[in-house]
């Protein structure tokens, strides 16, 4: 068994990025114990075990919030294996990985991880959903109006798990956002979203994330403010 090591995924400086707390051998952690470090640390935490099928995956990732378990968790995937190979635990430039949403193909060139699926997920990729009937209530959970919002529909984005965009007029509106979390569940569960993902777009995209830290149900939300100055998180 490993120690937790504390990684800022997407930092281009001190203090910025989406911490991440990832445990290198987790081999002999239960479920409840990987269920109390993402409690401690409030964050998607990363679990590294021997792969189920040896012949099929180098690792197997697992990934968990407060609540429960996660199918998959993009950045953190990314952050566990640059650590890998900080550690020297990863000696090739590629990695096949386990997790309950299938096969990872993972690469790492020149220190920067890239990952692929095994499996099509074209369909699970793009936006979904618009929600006209829901606009007015994430209005009020966030604490905008109709002006502070593009003329874009509220739409929900599938990766690994449902996530509903809002997109934002301008930085300024998204850095001062003062959401009502108290609220914010019931909205997610009847959008069958894991969270709220309010966004400015280019020239220059940032996110703040408003994180329901569970897979299926939303709850524990918490919100990844990006600096001023510094670059976003991306969504996933």
């Amino acid at each position: 068994m490993d120690a937790v090591r504390l990684v800022n995924v997407f930092a281009s400086d001190e203090g910025g990025g989406s911490p991440t707390p990832i445990v290198l051998d987790a081999s002999g952690y239960e479920l409840e114990r990987m269920l109390a470090i993402a409690r401690q640390y409030g964050h998607e935490c990363a679990f590294v075990f021997p792969p189920q099928n040896p012949a099929a995956a180098d690792f197997r990732f697992r990934f968990f919030v407060p609540r429960q378990e996660m199918n998959m968790c993009g950045h953190a995937t990314l952050g566990t294996l640059w650590l890998l190979r900080r550690m020297g635990k990863l000696a090739r430039d590629e990695a096949r990985i386990e997790t309950l949403s299938g096969v990872l193909h993972g690469s790492v060139r020149n220190r920067a991880p890239r990952t692929s699926t095994s499996r099509s997920h074209s369909d699970r990729s793009r936006p979904r959903g618009r929600h006209p009937s829901a606009r007015e209530a994430i209005m009020t959970v966030l604490g905008v109006g109709e002006r502070d919002l593009l003329p874009l529909p509220i739409l929900n984005a599938v990766t690994s798990r449902t996530k509903t965009l809002v997109p934002l007029q301008n930085v300024k509106t998204l850095d001062g956002l003062k959401p009502d979390f108290s609220r914010m569940e019931p909205i997610c569960t009847s959008l069958d979203s894991t969270g709220l993902y309010p966004l400015r777009f280019p020239p220059f995209p940032r996110a703040v994330s408003m994180r329901a830290n569970s897979q299926r149900r939303p709850a524990f939300p918490k919100i990844l403010r990006p600096a001023s100055r510094r670059p976003p998180s991306p969504l996933g």
